[in-house]
């Protein structure tokens, strides 16, 4: 349809930017903003208008670089030299056409970096000088591409032999990859301490995004995601009905959402009430028969009760669901032991 499709380089520099940072950006958490998901985001708006993209604290100082994450080419370009002292020029497209593979790389790139650079860089730099790429943007292992390797886009003039290793990526301060709006900066960073936190087992992280969140309850007292986080906070405690407490708030927001029927019943289940547990486990199956999770839950709380009649039953349910779920399959070897479902 005429129209509707977006040419990058005429947007402005943000909105160009976004277009590529909506999957060439991923670092260590994107929060979406109140009311949005992250498939809401449309070509010629700014990334921040749909969510926020947290990166480790010191992953903007260029001296400083992280291990090589795969999906993160558009951060590393933007800390390289060359983007930097470009005033906004030089972006992805700047090198990559989508639609052209060139027939030989090794010139096309070259030929953009002297695009920039000029012929009389050729004179002055030391030889070889015919591959750009291979020596400032060299291929590295990628710390969460299992056995693959990545080409570095920091464009480093001397290139680290490792700039980082996986051992090193200690949970740190996250910081916002572009300006948010002041009223937007204490939820959205709350929620990505929260889930780092948890992915990192950084209970500081955790405390301090839990911290956050609270804080900012009354500006958001009636957002799911808000609520949800520190619910599963309180849940992660052990503090069963109070994360109970907060969870129903988040069903009388959003009485459809099978999920939030799913928290309700592991929060009665943290609180030693397996009889409201199964109530909201079934209740989140009503609404989505295809959530794995309850069938698993359902099954380990009658298995402990020694109902293995109903442990029998759940199991069904859960194999005709998913007749090819191999856990679904093991756990039906020894559906009779509560040992089958932890």
């Amino acid at each position: 349809m005429p129209g509707s499709i977006v040419n990058p380089a005429r947007l402005p520099p943000r909105a160009r930017d976004s277009v590529c940072e909506q999957c060439h950006l991923s670092g260590e958490a994107r929060i979406p903003n109140p009311g949005k998901q992250l498939s809401d985001f449309r070509p010629d708006q700014n990334l921040e208008e749909v969510y926020s993209v947290y990166v480790s604290g010191v992953s903007p100082d260029p001296l400083r670089p992280k291990a090589l994450k795969v999906i993160s080419q558009a951060q590393q370009l933007a800390l390289s030299t060359c983007a930097r002292q470009s005033h906004g020029n030089l972006w992805c497209g700047t090198c990559h056409d989508p639609h052209e593979q060139p027939a030989d790389p090794q010139q096309y790139f070259r030929s953009r970096c002297l695009s920039c650079h000029g012929t009389a860089l050729l004179t002055s730099h030391p030889r070889p000088n015919a591959d750009c790429v291979a020596c400032h943007m060299p291929r590295r292992p990628a710390t969460d591409g299992a056995h693959t390797v990545f080409t570095d886009h920091r464009i480093a003039r001397r290139p680290p032999a490792e700039p980082g290793t996986p051992g090193n990526d200690r949970p740190s301060a996250l910081v916002a990859w572009y300006a948010l709006p002041a009223a937007l900066q204490q939820r959205n960073l709350g929620l990505a301490e929260v889930e780092v936190g948890e992915r990192s087992k950084s209970f500081q992280m955790v405390f301090q995004g839990h911290q956050r969140l609270v804080a900012c309850l009354p500006e958001f007292p009636n957002d799911p995601a808000v609520l949800t986080s520190i619910g599963q906070v309180l849940l992660g405690a052990g503090r069963g009905i109070d994360a109970a407490t907060v969870f129903e708030r988040v069903i009388r927001i959003e009485p459809d959402v099978a999920s939030n029927y799913l928290h309700e019943g592991l929060a009665w289940k943290t609180a030693h009430n397996n009889q409201k547990a199964i109530e909201y486990l079934e209740k989140a199956l009503e609404r989505d028969p295809l959530l794995e999770q309850p069938y698993r839950e359902l099954a380990k709380t009658y298995s402990e009760a020694g109902n293995n009649a109903m442990v029998r039953v759940t199991m069904d349910r859960y194999r005709r669901a998913f007749p090819k779920s191999l856990e679904a399959k093991t756990a039906a070897v020894g559906e009779t032991g509560p040992s089958s479902f932890h």
